[in-house]
Order: structure tokens, then C-alpha cells, then sequence
């Protein structure tokens, strides 16, 4: 993967979003941000991990993914 890949979500306060990255190769930079700009998660060079993002605010999320030169896959699960 060498691009940015996003999607939406709407999501509401309280809600929990399961996150897993499998990195195998490559570099991983993740944001996960409202309509109104507000950053619920933000990883630079990302490695293999699991863990919870829990919204403070209700709204649409998007989901960026960017890869360079990545091999992996990344799931957010709503909870």
C-alpha cells in the first residue's frame, strides 16, 4: 500500500471502537477525526497493536489510513 484510504462512521458519545493493526511491513500512519475536526486517535508509524478508541463526542468519524510501502491489514470494529 502506498496511498490514503478512509471511511466514515457516524459514531455517538460513550461509543467504543475495537482497533487491530497488523503491520508485516512498511510504515502505518492512522487518523481518526470528526466533521468538526476534532482527533479522536492519531498514530505516526503505527506498529502491530490492539486497542480501544472511545468517542468523546457525538458525529462522523472519518477513518485515514496511509501506507507506505505497508503489507498489513487494519479493522475498526464499533462496539
Amino acid at each position: 500500500m502506498n496511498s490514503t484510504v478512509n471511511s466514515k462512521m457516524p459514531l455517538s458519545k460513550g461509543e467504543k471502537i475495537e482497533t487491530t493493526i497488523v503491520l508485516l511491513k512498511g510504515v502505518l500512519d492512522i487518523i481518526v477525526k470528526s466533521e468538526n475536526d476534532t482527533i479522536a486517535y492519531q498514530g505516526n508509524d503505527v506498529e502491530s497493536c490492539k486497542f480501544i478508541i472511545e468517542i468523546e463526542e457525538k458525529g462522523t468519524y472519518t477513518f485515514y489510513v496511509t501506507g507506505y510501502k505497508a503489507k498489513g491489514s487494519v479493522y475498526f470494529i464499533k462496539s
